[in-house]
């Protein structure tokens, strides 16, 4: 690999393309991948280095029956040569020394234009996202289960005399299900005794680093980087062990490092802000011997490691072998204590990964669209629906730890047809309170249960249209005998995508049997009350639950880049095909993979069947939001959480905001937004200051503790 690689950028050098892609043929990777045979899907990260994309790689050496692989597409941001040389220094790398816990090489296209390279992808994303952006929250023996995976890559890699470099959670890939670690990002390692840089420059007679050195030498990222690299010592194995020290307590206490240090220095006591500066945090680490703050509930064990891994002498710090034995044998340990005591193996979930039918306390997204863009909360004047099944009482008793008796739901709703214009709304919704049967009726602007649905159109407002009117009919006939609730709203689904598809096909020409296309929509069915949530959906809906100030998705999206609906489609002999913004599916084009109508799609492999949750919520659970895809294409789960929090607690007027905020971020589609309150009391309409999720003045200073 490492011949093939140099005799190419030889090739390169020379002017001779066609050479050097008929070098590329000698090696056990393909390096001279065609632009024609990838399709980019989504943009990934974006950094300094370089942009990754995910992608769909056609392989043209495999059979035509072999679906086209998902990937990650790097393409590296090169200025001079000496970028070039690192990049084709990382592909002969991970080509040279594969390892389970280090990222799969693909190919790459080591001719120009267009230099990029191709990894497996890593369906859960990276830790640094996954933390901080998605609220996964992983248990002290998955932390080091993980943490052990990380010191395994890191040891193949100090074993073939490479140095990471830039060891950080954003490097640090996680599969599906969260349990298995891939570092990546080889980009800036070196062989550990390599001089590739000067030795830096310190302040005179300070023992400090200076300046000079951080703008011109300093290579990695500033809170993960080792004393002696920060004071111009070259990187060793031992300070990748000290990255990954940081990286440990980052992934314990879910907190950005060093992110709430404060100077401890008198002049500074009149002063609203006293964090460091870069520049003195650099030389508190450095010389102060400063380190992030240590979880509190961290095993003594734990935390005696990672102290070895970030002290100063680096000659005292452990290797990396000994690291990823200690956190395995931890994580046996810890594993059997959390098992007995019934806490889940997996910690806090972000997204997990659903399978329809099963009940879970575990989340993901939804989208919700809202109906002929107007503001009002649909209130019906039925008084319920009918005979009324076992599972009904636990929508209709109070919820444990609210404000009030009752637990009332605060409701409201915003919709616009955006930049689509008044004429292409094909977004619909309902907001229904107290639509199931209870002994004593309650007035609707205290509603202690609600049934919300969203649905978002396609190809015509049709189907969307259907879902609004005919839904709560066919689910009062469903009611009865119902085996729970979650089931409850998926027969109802069932039900409007026969009837839709028989009034369809049975009345128009335009159906599927005479040639021209179905109408379609999205569905989300959310049932809720505060003490419990059901929902039921097909397509790419979104619900959002704020649980402590952090976002939580209660919904999976089905669309044709995923894994399993792929596979799915491909065993159905359906068409995909690669277009910007993602997998399609079939002639149309469509972008999820599962929704109600559409007949003319079936034969390519879309399907109605619904996926369904219930969860048990929590008081700390405040609010949920459901949005159509117009809001979360530009806006993260998170991000719209703690704009709801930063928002009076008028639940119109947070999806008001919500819808606002979209807008201005350029959003192209329609946009629905619903926002439900969960235990609505007086005192919570109160606008509360929030800093970093997180109530701004509780616990005393100006003024009283936030409600």
């Amino acid at each position: 690999m490492e011949s093939v690689v140099a005799a190419m950028a030889i090739a390169v050098r020379a002017g001779d393309i066609a050479g050097a892609a008929q070098l590329a043929s000698q090696a056990s990777f393909p390096l001279a991948i065609s632009p024609s045979d990838i399709s980019i899907v989504s943009a990934l990260t974006h950094g300094g280095q370089a942009t990754v994309w995910s992608a769909v790689f056609r392989d043209p050496s495999a059979s035509q029956d072999q679906p086209p692989s998902l990937v990650a597409l790097k393409r590296p941001s090169l200025r001079t040569t000496t970028d070039l040389d690192a990049f084709r220094r990382e592909v002969q790398l991970l080509g040279s020394l594969p390892h389970p816990n280090l990222v799969t090489l693909v190919g790459a296209r080591l001719l120009p234009p267009g230099y990029f390279m191709l990894t497996a992808l890593e369906a859960g994303g990276d830790a640094a996202r996954l933390l901080h952006r998605e609220g996964w929250r992983p248990s002290l023996a998955l932390l080091c289960h993980l943490g052990s995976q990380a010191a395994s890559a890191l040891s193949h890699l100090h074993a073939h005399g490479i140095v990471h470099r830039d060891v950080k959670p954003a490097n640090m890939l996680l599969d599906a299900g969260r349990a298995f670690l891939k570092l990546a990002d080889l980009g800036i390692a070196l062989c550990s005794g390599s001089r590739h840089h000067e030795e830096a420059p310190r302040a005179p007679g300070t023992g400090q680093p200076s300046g000079g050195f951080h703008k011109l030498h300093m290579v990695g990222t500033l809170e993960y980087l080792a004393p002696e690299v920060l004071l111009g010592a070259r990187h060793t194995p031992a300070s990748d062990i000290y990255s990954l020290g940081i990286c440990l307590n980052e992934l314990a206490t879910a907190q950005l490092p060093y992110s709430d240090a404060e100077r401890d220095d008198p002049l500074m006591q009149t002063c609203l802000e006293m964090g460091y500066s870069r520049q003195d945090l650099r030389v508190a680490i450095a010389s102060g011997g400063l380190r992030p703050s240590v979880a509190p509930d961290a095993p003594p064990e734990l935390t005696r490691l990672i102290s070895q891994c970030w002290v100063a002498g680096a000659g005292e710090r452990p290797g990396a072998a000994q690291v990823a034995q200690d956190l395995a044998r931890l994580a046996i340990e810890l594993a059997g204590k959390e098992e007995e005591a019934g806490a889940p193996r997996g910690g806090s979930p972000g997204p997990p990964v659903l399978v329809a039918g099963e009940k879970a306390e575990s989340f993901r997204h939804t989208p919700s669209p809202l109906e002929r863009g107007t503001d009002e909360i649909a209130t019906p004047e039925n008084g319920g629906l009918g005979l009324v099944p076992p599972w009904v009482q636990a929508y209709d008793r109070d919820g444990p730890g609210h404000a009030q008796p009752g637990a009332p739901l605060g409701l409201g709703a915003k919709a616009v047809a955006g930049r689509r214009g008044e004429d292409r709304m094909e977004d619909r919704h309902f907001i229904l309170p107290d639509i199931l049967p209870r002994g004593a009726p309650g007035p609707p602007q205290r509603s202690r249960h609600a049934l919300l649905g969203v649905f978002d159109g396609h190809r015509g407002p049709q189907a969307a249209q259907y879902l609004a009117e005919r839904l709560p009919g066919l689910l009062e006939g469903a009611l009865p005998g119902s085996s729970g609730a979650a089931a409850w709203l998926a027969a109802g689904l069932a039900a409007a995508d026969a009837g839709f598809c028989s009034e369809w096909g049975a009345g128009r020409e335009r159906s599927a049997r005479g040639g021209g296309p179905c109408p379609g929509s999205t569905a989300l069915l959310v049932l809720l009350s505060c003490r419990r949530a059901a929902l039921a959906w097909v397509g790419d809906g979104r619900a959002v639950l704020c649980r402590g100030g952090r976002a939580l998705a209660l919904t999976a999206e089905h669309t044709p880049g995923l894994e399993g609906e792929r596979a799915r489609i491909a065993r159905a002999g359906g068409r995909l095909t690669g277009r910007e913004g993602g997998l399609r599916l079939g002639a149309a084009g469509l972008s999820v993979s599962r929704a109600i109508g559409d007949l003319d799609l079936r034969q390519d492999g879309l399907i109605p069947d619904a996926d369904k949750l219930e969860v048990d919520l929590r008081p700390l659970d405040d609010f949920v939001i459901l949005a159509s895809d117009g809001l979360w294409d530009v806006m993260t789960n998170q991000e719209a959480v703690c704009l709801v929090q930063d928002t009076v607690k008028h639940p119109t007027m947070c999806a008001q905001r919500l819808v606002e905020a979209a807008l201005a971020r350029g959003s192209g589609d329609n946009i629905t937004c619903i926002v439900a309150m969960l235990g609505l009391g007086e005192e919570s309409m109160h606008e509360v200051a929030y800093s970093r999720g997180a109530h701004k003045y509780a616990g005393g200073g100006l003024g009283a503790p936030a409600p």
